[in-house]
């Protein structure tokens, strides 16, 4: 297929999915989200193959030295870590190739080896990257920069995204580790640097195949061998347990053969340890010893013997079910990740699970099979995070299970397939065929299949595939599982109707979809899943499906259910639907009436709807497990972590809340709609846990009846509701305070209107009496409340009352986050606090026993934790983490005197992470002695990395003086006004500091929209490296408010919308006791309406005070290495020649759209009197580095130097002239040949330009230069693209 047939193709899928996100609802949006990541993947692969589609690149956070790895120890490996290190440190060897068979350790030996060398110090960037299979350049390309914590430029070709990668890789000292390459590719193609012994890099390849590292280029070629006796004895021991010896007499010897013949494999070795765990005698290992001979002897070749060795521990999982569950991980892509739930689904689907009377039960069991393949070695656990982990299978493994599974599987997943296999290879024998995550968009109409035996298809997520021929499925008679999930498929063909052996039917996600045939003859049919499909009627002959256990009817445009569906459907565990008033409603009596029932999710479009739901529910009726939703988010929330939960829940997990161990069957979530006390919601009262997100039309929930009924409240989440002053007014409250007793997690998030948690007031003496149940104190609320989470909460200033507190005697875990006037975090009032202490020097006691973990991050405002009297008693505490409390000075942690009165060590404590030592210094204990017992458990918050946001310079200035001498690895500082009407308009879509960035810049300063002068000053730190100045105001030039006296190492400056700038500096003004600007190499000015000078040195040197050390104009910028000037229009010159004199090394002069630019480098006459010898004397201009000039839209300009000048640049790439009308001289100078004759300049490789009438009318010194230039002219129509390519500083709103 050409190129731009697949973006075609690529393009439709594109809409397909964009169609379905705008009616997706709530409850799916994880499907979708997972449908899309995968999208965005191959339409980043797709674009990046051909094409001309600039972006600048993205640095996600301040790149390190890598990232270390998980792995285990590399035993009896030290020959060859030994022979790699030497190659490593020296400087003969570049490339390593290190090859051995599978099984025999490359990727464990390589990954110690990665994480050794990132304690060295040796080279700048320590790269790993897993070669992908079938190789593709762009994926290996987003390997490498994955690691290096880069985002490479999306929209670009492949070339001009190696051209990126390879200018990265330039700038630092690597060694890049290439794992598990099956196949060659080209170093220039991927952008990887040839390692030399001036760059002094290094290049790792692993293989199974010497010649294919011999063909790459790897200079020396290490061959991994076995490991030796005693490395696997020691292996086969620790894997099976040493203890095996003690429980079964005369073992040695048997078990010293039985590791014999595993040849030395540590994955062998592994495997096979792991399968002997069960012998429990002599016997059962003399009988594997013999089994494990006959196999190795009876076929040839090493790959045949490894996979005999390793089907040794297949055949001896003595049981069909685990056996066809480990094969059905290999129908999955290579090397892929294959998610936990979504692998035991999969394996229920399949039929792989023995049939039980719940899904919930099989869930189990396939958790147990799971748990035993894991602990087999057969598949590998890779952790991802608490909430989930996947699985993947060892390429040998899978190619061993491939080999089992012979003729019978078809595995064909994610090899990105445009077609579908040929008609030859859909034999008779094939069972299961997987062509999920491909591109392939249709079946030949000829296509005819004899298939009688497969039981399996999985087409799902070719995303462009929208018709199957009539007759497809005609001669598949025994398919039992189906699924075209995710793709755009519009309607199915008749013949899936005569499949009567259907148990598992999967449309979900196919928005295009609107026809389906009858199901009436698939009685079989046990699932049936149309979330998010397109249909308009429920299904044909879905009524007679007696067997269906799983109906997911979650469809946005159905128009109606008939109720009669239901009760016909007596064997439903699983029901999801969506329910719109505008279309039909559905009473709870009907869903109840399903005995079965394990789950019911529900949409509700508003709270009518719910209430009419909930009202014809009978008292003594529940449902065991549901879910429901009423309304919809806004696109601003971030419902990621809901919408994987939903997709578990649906899969029939429980909501479970990891750091609290909370599990969670009966879930509301109410999402924008209105709860005050002017609307009745009516809920179950069973639900257990409660999510109120942007409903902003109470100032409590004291005010609404969410809690009139509720009786197992366990969590309680709030999000995003603006209008909540506190969460609950006790004087207002009813006597359903007991709704509360069971509520273990309370989240609190992003509430700008909150100011206190619970309203406490001394209220009581103004209240009118009243005979209602009394007021719930505040120790009574939340008496088993174990997790406490804040974030983003800009008004609370007080958090909890002090008899709030007291009553919590179940707390675990304290998180208060980003919360900017927070000043207290227990509050005690004065009165309280005078009757609490009956003498000044008593203390008031705060006991919380269960407390683990305290959390205080980013609270600027807070002062103290606990009154100056008071001290918390927290005997559990595990972990306390303070993070930019700057104005915290006391720490009230109690520690019991021992006998001899001193203070014991923490019994439980293991961590105190903070961000400063400096700030842990300047304390206050009550007891001396507390700083050095508590100094052991110090750690610093973010491994010595910051990332920290001010909205006052003064706050920043305060900071900046405690932070200076901080040995911190890399920071990210801020200072940003807060301006509610700041429009960042299409000029934000141009940002010069993206491709200008010093990528070796770690400590970075942002100002944005700050008033800065000499009123004003901004304290820089000493080792600032990037600083970036945006929409600010104030100065006419920057030495009169910034401290540039201590800087000693900025390497890149970027100003951008500075009103009132006129000249970046003043020359007599400058310190003379440093030049802060010498290792600038980046500098970039961007929409300075004012600007006239780079620096300003015009008449001033009379004025300017005597000194021998001032900076000179050729020393100010002495290392600068781009220069770009953006949308400046009033600049007329650019360099002073004397400041030019200074630039030797300039490598690119960026110039756009500067109306009054008339001359680039500005030589006065009296100057250029001098300058020249006599009249006809020439000015050379010597720019030894300069690779690019680019000169756009400047509409004034006149000349580039001086009549009489030139510029050497032998070093010149790129010359790009566009939209200079008035510019007649191009003042290049040519080296001439020995015989007189000019020569064409060494480097230069175009010469951009709009028109060749332009060209022409250019005016040259030598007649002849015109002609020598013309090969190296590109006549470009739209040359924007190729500016961008070469500058990344054209922006797409103003073109």
């Amino acid at each position: 297929m050409m190129w731009l047939e697949k973006v075609q193709t690529i393009n439709n899928e594109v809409q397909v999915l964009e169609q379905n996100s705008q009616n997706v609802s709530y409850l799916h949006r994880g499907s979708l989200g997972k449908r899309v990541h995968q999208k965005i993947e191959e339409v980043r692969e797709l674009i990046l193959q051909q094409g001309s589609f600039p972006d600048d690149i993205a640095i996600d956070q301040p790149p390190g030295r890598g990232m270390t790895l998980p792995t285990e120890d590399a035993r009896g490996r030290t020959d060859v870590t030994e022979q790699i290190w030497g190659y490593l440190m020296g400087d003969a060897v570049g490339m390593i190739g290190v090859c051995g068979p599978g099984g025999i350790g490359k990727t464990t030996l390589m990954k110690n080896i990665h994480n050794d060398l990132l304690n060295g110090p040796k080279f700048n960037k320590v790269i790993w990257a897993t070669v992908p299979y079938p190789i593709s350049i762009v994926k290996l390309q987003v390997n490498i920069a994955h690691n290096m914590q880069l985002t490479l430029p999306e929209n670009v070709s492949e070339e001009q995204r190696a051209a990126t990668l390879s200018e990265i890789l330039s700038r630092v000292r690597f060694v890049l580790i290439l794992d598990d390459a099956w196949g060659t590719f080209s170093f220039e193609d991927v952008g990887i640097p040839k390692p030399t012994q001036r760059n002094g890099c290094k290049v790792i390849i692993t293989s199974r195949s010497v010649e294919l590292c011999k063909y790459i280029g790897c200079e020396q070629v290490i061959r991994m061998q076995q490991l030796p006796e005693k490395e696997s004895l020691n292996l086969f021991l620790d894997t099976v347990g040493h203890d095996v010896l003690l429980k079964i007499p005369n073992l040695e010897e048997t078990l010293k053969l039985v590791v014999a013949e595993c040849a030395g494999l540590p994955l062998a070795i592994v495997v096979i340890a792991r399968s002997m765990r069960v012998a429990n005698d002599i016997s059962a290992w003399k009988y594997a010893l013999f089994e494990l001979k006959s196999r190795v002897k009876r076929v040839r070749g090493w790959d045949d013997k490894i996979f005999e060795r390793l089907k040794f521990s297949y055949d001896r999982l003595n049981d069909a079910e685990l056996q066809n569950c480990f094969l059905h991980c290999s129908l999955y892509p290579k090397d892929g990740t294959i998610w936990r739930s979504d692998l035991i689904e999969s394996w229920i689907d399949n039929a792989l699970i023995e049939q039980l009377e719940t899904r919930k039960l099989m869930r189990d069991r396939a958790n147990v099979i799971l748990d035993s393949l894991i602990n087999k070695c057969l598949i590998e656990r890779v952790e991802y995070d608490d909430s989930d982990y996947g699985m993947r299978m060892h390429d040998v493994m899978r190619e061993m299970a491939l080999q089992v599974a012979g003729p019978r599987f078809m595995a064909k997943a994610g090899l990105q397939l445009t077609e579908a296999p040929e008609a030859n290879e859909w034999t008779e024998d094939l069972e299961k065929v997987w062509l999920s995550a491909n591109r392939i968009t249709d079946f030949a109409s000829s296509m005819s299949l004899n298939c009688p035996k497969l039981s399996g298809l999985d087409l799902s997520s070719n995303y462009g595939l929208r018709q199957i021929p009539d007759s497809f499925f005609a001669r598949m008679i025994g398919l039992k599982f189906l699924t075209l999930s995710g793709t755009a498929i519009e309607a199915l063909p008749d013949s899936i109707s005569i499949l009567g052996n259907l148990i598992v039917l999967g449309f979900d996600f196919c928005c295009s979809l609107r026809y389906m045939p009858s199901l009436v003859k698939l009685k079989a049919l046990k699932k049936l899943d149309l979330c998010e499909a397109g249909i308009l009627q429920v299904p044909e002959g879905i009524e007679v499906l007696v067997n269906l256990q799983h109906l997911d009817l979650d469809c946005p445009n159905l128009v109606d259910l008939p109720i009669k569906i239901l009760c016909n459907l007596t064997h439903l565990q699983f029901l999801a639907v969506s329910l719109k008033p505008a279309s039909f409603v559905i009473k709870a009596e009907k869903v109840i009436r399903l005995k079965m029932l394990e789950t019911f999710i529900g949409q509700f479009d508003d709270l009518q709807v719910l209430n009419n739901f909930v009202k014809s529910f009978h008292e003594d009726q529940k449902f065991p497990r549901y879910w429901l939703v009423v309304g919809l988010t806004s696109d601003t929330y971030d419902a990621f972590e809901d919408q994987i939960t939903v997709d578990a829940f649906q899969r029939g997990e429980d909501y479970y809340e990891l750091h609290a161990g909370v599990e969670c069957t009966k879930i509301i979530a109410l999402n924008g709609v209105e709860i005050g006390r002017d609307y009745s919601v009516l809920l179950l009262n069973d639900f257990q846990l409660l999510k109120i997100i942007e409903c902003s039309d109470v100032k409590t929930l004291s005010e609404t009846s969410l809690f009139n009924t509720a009786t197992d409240l366990r969590y309680c989440e709030i999000d995003n509701c603006e209008g909540l002053e506190c969460m609950l007014d006790l004087f207002s409250w009813s006597s359903v305070c007991s709704s509360f007793d069971k509520l273990e997690i309370l989240w609190l998030n992003n509430l700008c209107n909150l100011q206190v948690l619970v309203k406490v007031e001394a209220q009581a003496a103004s209240a009118p009496s009243t005979s209602r149940a009394p007021r719930p104190t505040p120790s009574s609320l939340f008496s088993n409340l174990k997790f406490f989470k804040i974030r983003s909460c800009p008004r609370i200033k007080k958090l909890f009352p002090f008899e709030l507190l007291q009553g919590l005697p179940n707390l675990e875990e304290i998180d208060v986050e980003d919360c900017q006037r927070v000043e207290e975090i227990i509050e005690v009032d004065d009165e309280k606090e005078t009757i609490t202490t009956v003498a000044n020097n008593e203390t008031i006691r705060l006991d919380l026993p269960n407390l683990r973990k305290l959390r205080l991050m980013e609270l600027p405002k807070l002062k103290s934790i606990f009154t100056t009297r008071g001290v918390m008693v927290c005997d559990s505490l595990q972990s306390i983490e303070i993070y930019d409390c700057p104005m915290l000075n006391r720490f009230p942690l109690s520690l019991p005197l021992l006998p001899n009165g001193e203070l014991p060590l923490p019994s439980r404590l293991q961590e105190i992470c903070i961000d400063f030592k400096e700030w842990w210094e300047s304390l206050l204990w009550d007891n001396p002695s507390a700083k050095d017992i508590f100094l052991p458990f110090l750690k610093p918050c973010y491994d010595h990395s910051l990332r920290k946001g001010f909205d006052d310079l003064k706050d920043f200035n305060n900071f900046v003086k405690s932070f200076q001498g901080q040995k911190l690895t890399s920071y990210e500082l801020s200072v940003e006004a807060t301006d509610d009407n700041d429009d960042d308009s299409s000029d934000a879509v141009f940002d010069p500091n993206s491709e200008f960035d010093d990528d070796d810049c770690t400590k970075m300063l942002t100002l944005r929209g700050m008033e800065i002068n000499e009123f004003h000053p901004v304290l820089l730190p000493d080792d600032l490296q990037l600083l970036r100045i945006t929409e600010c105001c104030g100065l006419k030039s920057l030495n009169d408010a910034f401290k540039f006296k201590a800087l000693s190492d900025l390497r890149s400056c970027q100003i951008r919308q500075f009103d009132k700038l006129g000249c970046m500096l003043e020359m007599f003004s400058l310190s003379s006791e440093c030049s802060p600007f010498d290792r600038l190499s980046i500098l970039g000015l961007v929409k300075l309406p004012n600007l006239r000078e780079l620096v300003k040195v015009k008449g001033q040197a009379a004025s300017a005070p005597s000194t021998s050390c001032a900076p000179t104009q050729l020393s100010v910028f002495f290392n600068l290495k781009k220069l770009s000037i953006y949308k400046c229009p009033r600049i007329k010159k650019l360099f002073p020649s004397e400041l030019l004199k200074g630039l030797l090394n300039l490598e690119g002069i960026f110039v756009n759209g500067c109306a009054k630019m008339e001359e680039i480098i500005e030589v006065e006459e009296e100057k250029e009197t001098l300058m020249s010898d006599g009249e006809n004397e020439t000015i050379t201009f010597i720019l030894p580095k300069l690779k690019e000039l680019l000169l756009v839209g400047l509409s004034n300009l006149k000349s580039i130097c001086t009549a009489r000048g030139v510029m050497v640049c032998d070093s010149l790439e790129v010359i790009g002239i566009v939209e200079c009308p008035k510019l007649q001289r191009i003042p290049l100078h040519l080296p001439l040949l020995p015989d007189g004759v000019l020569c064409s300049p060494p480097s230069l490789r175009k010469i951009y330009t709009k028109s060749k009438e332009f060209w022409e009318s250019l005016v040259w010194d030598n007649p002849s230069t015109k002609e020598i230039l013309l090969p190296f002219l590109d006549l470009e129509k739209d040359f924007t693209h190729i500016l961008k390519h070469l500058t990344d500083t054209s922006e797409t709103g103003d073109e």
